[in-house]
């Protein structure tokens, strides 16, 4: 199956979705998996991921790729930021030549708006209310778990709350405005976010630097 969606964000950074058809043999004879995934569908969600990367750039080392302490993958003494993310049927990547990046991908759900005093404080959860996309609950709480994981993917040193350290304080359709207060500081980052039929898409780069990659 060619890309679902594509886009060349900058001249350093590519974003795309690939939607899986194919057998998890197909993946298989082009990426080598990263670590072991016993559940079937998860696992192919994975290999679709890393197989996305070669994709988008296509001399990214992809055999190359460890996975942290934190459990974010990345390549040792190598110029490509990048994230990776899943949900049934389809995988997204995000790279960056110049700046750390965060991808979260998700099925639009009942689940976010059920859960969310779980990711969302009460300040969070009456602005989110109170958008413009409130006709849709349940795509604008989606939204806002993908915007939390994107900056978390971003941040990538693990040991962080989505609730506790990381504040949305602004919501529309195309953009969530994030603090992430960490190791006594906070920092602002601004998240893209998109709708794709059945689908919720956010990303963000930290393209200040502000992040020490792993």
């Amino acid at each position: 199956m060619p890309l679902y969606f594509q886009e060349n964000i900058n001249l350093h950074t590519r974003l795309g979705i690939w939607k899986i058809t194919e057998p998890e043999s197909y993946f298989l004879k082009n990426v080598v998996p990263i670590k072991v995934i016993h559940h079937p569908e998860k696992r192919i969600q994975h290999l679709a991921a890393n197989f996305l990367l070669t994709q988008l750039f296509p001399n990214f080392p992809q055999a190359s790729i460890q996975m942290s302490a934190s459990n974010k993958p990345y390549i040792y003494s190598s110029h490509y930021f990048f994230s990776l993310a899943h949900t049934s049927g389809f995988a997204a990547a995000l790279i960056s030549t110049q700046s750390n990046s965060g991808v979260d991908l998700e099925r639009i759900s009942p689940k976010p708006n059920q859960l969310s005093n779980k990711f969302l404080n009460p300040n969070e959860i009456t602005l989110i209310k109170s958008n413009q996309i409130n006709q849709q609950p349940d795509t604008a709480f989606t939204l806002a778990w993908c915007a939390k994981e994107a900056v978390y993917k971003c941040w990538g040193k693990g040991a962080i709350s989505l609730k506790n350290n990381i504040e949305i304080t602004h919501s529309s359709l195309h953009q969530i405005s994030c603090n992430l207060a960490v190791e006594n500081q906070q920092f602002s980052l601004n998240v893209h976010t998109m709708i794709l039929e059945k689908l919720c898409l956010a990303w963000v780069l930290d393209d200040t630097n502000i992040f020490k990659h792993t």
